[in-house]
């Protein structure tokens, strides 16, 4: 894994009425490929659409980044075909070995391209995509979206819906959907979350920001200390996309009828996670957005990472930040997930935590292979939400770094043991693998640090290492309830 160390950090936002605190876990350290790529935008893209921004005229060029993307790889193995939609056409795409809902495989990605609403499509962001399958074990639903100057953004949200509606045909249930998107498709994502439940189709899994656009007003980006600090966007490249926004919704006689992301009505979302890097423009919108969420009581992770670059994670291939931004998504939303599911079933705020733990050991069969087992031993019982939540979250990053890195030979068994008396709770997760290096230091994992920050500040518990070379370790969790 990367050397990344995270901390959380409260940012208090200001704006009319809204003032609350949302805590952002923030990700330190920026390696030399990330330093390199952020200093290429900065002398390469940042000033072409500066100079975009100062022409006398509207000039919007052929889609070229779009066409000459159908040469760019993705993953091995990857495999995708074509949807057709009402309005726009789409592609249902599976990384290696990964299952739809007709091979067994009940969950399900909605994706959507960011590029501005101006440019980008289902080639410049398959590469991206399939990474993102492998990654959460989904196939994913990439939407090719109609964009401006075409089409106004209301349209975008309209072909983001029959996305979800295509997935509901095919037999998945709404709960089983997460949508998600980068950048302008990262305003589609909570867009579209909300446009189904409004429509009645259904409350999502859970909605995944990258990089995202939430307001198209620039006011509180303008006023915001990462105005002039941004490797990809300068301030007046927002103020033109704005202008022209706005003249689309004018044109089609929809002015002031499209509400953004961080206006829309939000106790009802599903939870979400935003991740962005710690210089970008567009942090503005992020925070202001985990803060409305906060003060409306949906559960979001703000991850913000240092000196990362706008959708960092899409150079995946040899950045290690954003392999390991992916990584963190994948774990954190799937955790969520699965507890707020297990709540909607129920009539109280209580969680039966046994059978959640068995379905995240179960998940470890396919992270390790069909040599990998894992058993519970022990009951947790009941669990308040506010525990389960980020107990969920250790357990699966426990257990996933045992079956990734203690078999080397592939073969082996990974047992959760817990002792409940009471309010106190402990959990031993063990392996029988080679156990822990002569050098480990948990701080220099970033998987081991989140487990470090959710044991400590998140749940108030203690965490202890235990190794026994070459017959396992063990990881010991105490807290009180």
């Amino acid at each position: 894994m990367v050397s990344t160390r995270e901390r959380s950090t409260a940012r208090t936002h200001g704006a009319g009425h809204l003032a609350v605190a949302a805590d952002a876990r923030y990700f330190e350290g920026a390696s030399l490929q990330s330093r390199a790529l952020g200093l290429g935008l900065r002398h390469t893209v940042r000033p072409v659409l500066d100079l975009w921004t100062r022409l006398p005229f509207d000039l919007f060029p052929p889609n070229l980044l779009e066409h000459a993307a159908r040469l760019l790889p993705v993953h091995e193995g990857t495999s995708w075909r074509t949807v057709d939609l009402a309005r726009c056409g789409s592609e249902l795409l599976s990384a290696k070995d990964v299952r739809d809902i007709h091979g067994g495989n009940p969950r399900v990605i909605l994706y959507f391209h960011g590029g501005a609403f101006l440019t980008c499509g289902l080639n410049t962001h398959r590469r991206l995509v399939s990474r993102i399958s492998h990654a959460s074990g989904q196939p994913v639903l990439n939407v090719g979206y109609r964009q401006m100057p075409y089409e106004p953004i209301a349209e975008s949200v309209a072909d983001g819906v029959d996305g979800f509606r295509w997935l509901l045909e095919q037999g998945y249930r709404p709960e089983d959907v997460t949508i998600a998107g980068d950048s302008a498709g990262g305003y589609l994502a909570f867009s579209v979350a909300r446009a189904v439940l409004d429509q009645g189709l259904g409350r999502p899994a859970g909605v995944v920001a990258i990089s995202p656009l939430l307001d198209v007003d620039v006011a509180r980006k303008r006023q915001h200390r990462n105005a002039d600090r941004c490797q990809t966007f300068p301030l007046r490249a927002l103020e033109k996309f704005t202008d022209v926004a706005l003249r689309m919704d004018t044109r089609r006689g929809i002015n002031g009828q499209r509400v953004c992301p961080v206006d829309m009505p939000l106790e009802d979302m599903p939870p979400a996670l935003i991740q962005i890097g710690s210089r970008e423009i567009l942090l503005a919108d992020a925070e202001h957005m985990a803060a409305r969420l906060v003060q409306a009581g949906v559960p979001v992770d703000l991850q913000v990472w240092d000196r990362q670059v706008h959708v960092f994670q899409a150079a995946a291939s040899w950045v290690p930040e954003a392999r390991a931004a992916l990584e963190e998504a994948v774990r954190r939303v799937g955790s969520i997930a699965l507890v707020h599911e297990t709540l909607s079933q129920g009539f109280d705020e209580s969680v039966a935590f046994d059978d959640i733990a068995d379905r995240l050991l179960r998940s470890v069969l396919d992270v390790g292979g069909p040599q990998v087992r894992a058993e519970r031993i022990g009951a947790f019982g009941l669990l308040p939400a506010e525990v389960a939540t980020p107990l969920a979250m250790v357990l699966t990053e426990l257990v996933q770094n045992a079956a990734e890195h203690a078999f080397p030979d592939g073969a082996g068994r990974v047992t959760v043991a817990v002792n409940r008396i009471r309010d106190r709770l402990r959990m031993r997760v063990s392996d029988d693998g080679v156990g822990l290096p002569a050098d480990f230091d948990p701080t220099r994992s970033l998987g081991l640090s989140i487990v470090s920050t959710l044991v400590e500040s998140e749940l108030g518990g203690a965490l202890e290492f235990e190794s026994r070379p070459g017959r396992g370790a063990t990881v010991a969790i105490t807290l009180t309830l």
